[in-house]
């Protein structure tokens, strides 16, 4: 394992991140500098509500485009507190895809779900999300792919 972190050009960390949590991805990230020169990539919390699909089919599109839900506040916070890592390049899920205040789309601008069950994407919340990292960040750069 450790000659695969010293080979590898990206590193990417994820996980379903606890506030707990912070002290020992700085502590991970350090460790993984002092084997690798690799670009560590850290995936931010994601939060995507308390999806009832039966409420969201009683509305019209126009109401399900505009209905938000508001993050945790203790999510929002481990998210800001992330996104404070050093040497990392943080993507930012909260900030892709909700307001400045933590408030969440449940749909993508099309009425597709962006999440069926609340923590995992839909190939549609992917697509949505893939785009508005890339609008942010050259991902492909990051990543090492090629661009043709």
């Amino acid at each position: 394992m450790l000659e695969t972190i010293g080979a590898a050009d990206v590193i990417v960390l994820v996980s379903n991140w606890k506030a707990a949590a912070a002290p020992f991805v700085v502590e991970t990230i350090m460790r993984i500098k002092e084997l690798s020169s690799a670009s560590v990539v850290l995936v931010g919390p994601k939060q995507f509500g308390v999806v009832d699909i039966r409420v969201l089919l009683q509305m019209s599109i126009y109401e399900r485009v505009a209905n938000r839900h508001m993050t945790d506040i203790e999510i929002l916070l481990l998210n800001k507190r992330l996104k404070t890592i050093e040497q990392t390049i943080y993507l930012d899920i909260i900030g892709a895809l909700c307001d400045n205040d933590g408030n969440c789309p449940q749909v993508t601008e099309g009425g597709r779900l962006i999440s069926q069950d609340g923590g995992h994407l839909t190939p549609a919340g992917a697509l949505l999300l893939g785009d508005r990292l890339e609008q942010k960040m050259d991902l492909s750069k990051i990543f090492g792919l090629a661009t043709n």
